[in-house]
């Protein structure tokens, strides 16, 4: 089941459009509802604190200690304490502290992944035997077709568990990717492989897709030029 989905958005101190379009997959319209608003909520709450001038306790998983610091700056885009905060990590749930937190670091960790192939090429392609590829075309264009080149990417430059990024082509326009960071290799290529069909779908013919801006030139020089596509 695939749903996207959008409550309300958010301008903070007049200027900043805090992220509120969310999607999510399951096997259940509980799963993937309870998914959607979780979602949501941590999008929401990570930009609400731009516009907060009050104090918040915040932890450094690195050496296990609290400190106080301004609610803003611990948000999206700039922070004096910070610097540039481009990436952040969130998770929220009704499970031990422990396990949300994890997930929140391996949403970290699986950003910064992809930013490193993105632009540092730090990753290795993984090659499917042609079972796997034609298995791979048809679950991704069983609904419609969505795409007719599929690459997949492993990197761990960060830590030590595994990072899949997966991305789909159609006529060497980039249409849609997913990823995933795991311990284990297999669990994070079938994630991946889940979110990348998720945001492929829903946002197929859209005017405000993620990839509407990427013109068909540009998707093939580029990857033409960095893999040989």
């Amino acid at each position: 089941i695939f749903t996207h989905g959008g409550l309300r958005s958010y301008i903070i101190n007049k200027k900043y459009l805090i992220p509120w379009t969310v999607s999510s997959i399951g096997n259940s319209n509980s799963i993937v509802l309870k998914k959607l608003y979780s979602e949501y909520f941590e999008r929401v709450l990570i930009g609400f604190q731009l516009g907060l001038d009050n104090y918040i306790d915040l932890l450094y998983l690195t050496t296990g200690k609290f400190e106080r610091m301004m609610r803003k700056q611990i948000s999206y885009g700039y922070s004096d304490v910070f610097g540039i905060i481009d990436t952040t990590g969130s998770a929220s749930g009704t499970s031990n502290s422990f396990d949300i937190v994890k997930k929140a670091v391996y949403e970290l960790l699986e950003k910064n992944e992809l930013l490193l192939l993105w632009y540092g090429f730090l990753g290795e392609e993984y090659i499917f035997s042609k079972y796997e590829y034609d298995s791979m075309l048809k679950y991704f264009n069983d609904l419609s077709y969505i795409t007719d080149e599929i690459k997949v990417f492993f990197s761990s430059n960060l830590s030590n568990a595994i990072c899949c990024s997966v991305f789909l082509f159609r006529k060497k326009q980039l249409t849609g990717s997913g990823i995933s960071l795991r311990l284990n290799s297999t669990e994070a290529l079938n994630s991946a492989i889940q979110e990348a069909k998720n945001i492929t779908v829903v946002y197929k013919n859209k005017s405000y897709g993620h990839y509407k801006n990427l013109t068909r030139l540009w998707s093939h020089q580029y990857w033409h030029r960095i893999w040989g596509i």
